[in-house]
């Protein structure tokens, strides 16, 4: 082997002493930042054609946090079909009819990290009576 050339093959092994000694890329005392969004999973609840929640609030991605993701469960005998108003749509996927089988649950979505701050209106096809007040939405959150 001549010896301008590196050498090749598996990079040294690093003895017990040399990893004991080798610092921690984080300063004493200091605790690593947890993520806590990262696997929460907001479900939202369908009975009679009605969604158990008149608004669930969700937050979109910042420096420390991942974004919330929501997924539909519906209870009833029957398949269920949501549909946002205006096609304002908060998530990432794209833009879709969300098909809730009986018995079953939707994919799981996650919200948007540029979505417009407020609330999303949805409904729950086929129609049942609805009593007074709005209907459900999603409410996005800083």
């Amino acid at each position: 082997m001549s010896p301008t050339k590196p050498r090749r093959g598996k990079p040294k092994k690093l003895s017990r002493r040399a990893m004991a000694t080798r610092r921690s890329p984080l300063p004493r005392g200091v605790a690593p930042v947890l993520r806590p969004f990262s696997n929460l999973i907001r479900i939202i609840q369908i009975q009679d054609g009605v969604p158990d929640k008149g608004s669930l609030h969700l937050r979109r991605n910042s420096a420390v946090f991942q974004p919330d993701r929501v997924q539909w469960v519906n209870l009833d005998g029957r398949g269920r079909t949501v549909v946002f108003k205006d096609d304002h749509w908060p998530f990432v996927e794209c833009s879709q009819r969300i098909c809730v089988p009986a018995h079953g649950s939707s994919q799981v979505f996650t919200v948007y990290f540029s979505a417009t701050l407020g609330g999303y209106q949805y409904t729950v096809l086929p129609p049942e009576p609805q009593g007074p007040g709005g209907g459900p939405e999603v409410v996005v959150d800083p």
